[in-house]
């Protein structure tokens, strides 16, 4: 059995592509197998993988079908308010 050497929350972060912080966040929610040697927090490079996995997302569709938001005409009478067809 080969065993991988522990990396660092740092390190876990940089190949998961998030910050140190968010590393960190993953490990506190429980989402992030981390292992404690004293006083530091390591972590498994097949955790990360594990983690990959379960947290790996279908897309449903191509994007190229993603329907375009067309915004609503104005209606007739009524003042326009600069900005407003951003929250339609």
């Amino acid at each position: 059995m080969t065993r991988e050497a522990l990396i660092t929350i740092e390190e876990a972060a940089a190949r998961l592509g998030i910050s140190r912080r968010a590393g960190y966040d993953l490990v506190a929610q429980g989402k992030l197998e981390a292992i404690r040697v004293g006083r530091l927090l390591r972590v498994e490079p097949a955790a990360i993988e594990r983690f990959k996995v379960r947290n790996r997302v279908r897309v449903e569709r191509p994007l190229a079908e993603t329907p375009v938001r067309v915004p609503h005409p104005p209606v007739p009478g009524q003042p326009r308010i600069k900005g407003a067809d951003r929250y339609l």
